[in-house]
C-alpha cells in the first residue's frame, strides 16, 4: 500500500509505504487538526508499518496506525 500527501503543485510532498505482499486493505483514513493521517485496515500474513512488523494471528487481523 502507498500513503501519499499531496501538496498544493500536485507533487508527492510525503510518500510513505505500507503493507506486504498479503491480502493488505485500508478501510477508513482520516486526518488530525495537527496534520497526523490515521488509517485502519485488515492484513493477513505478515505487515510492516514503519519499522513494526505486524504478525497475523488468524486469517485477518486488524491494524490503525498513526503516519505522520
Amino acid at each position: 500500500m502507498k500513503v501519499m500527501l499531496a501538496a498544493p503543485t500536485a507533487h508527492a510532498a510525503w510518500p510513505q509505504s505500507l503493507g506486504s505482499l498479503g491480502n493488505d486493505q485500508v478501510v477508513v483514513t482520516r486526518t488530525s487538526a495537527t496534520g497526523d493521517i490515521y488509517v485502519a485496515g485488515h492484513y493477513s500474513g505478515s505487515m510492516d508499518l514503519g519499522s513494526t512488523t505486524l504478525v497475523s494471528q488468524g486469517l485477518q487481523d486488524v491494524f490503525v496506525a498513526r503516519l505522520g
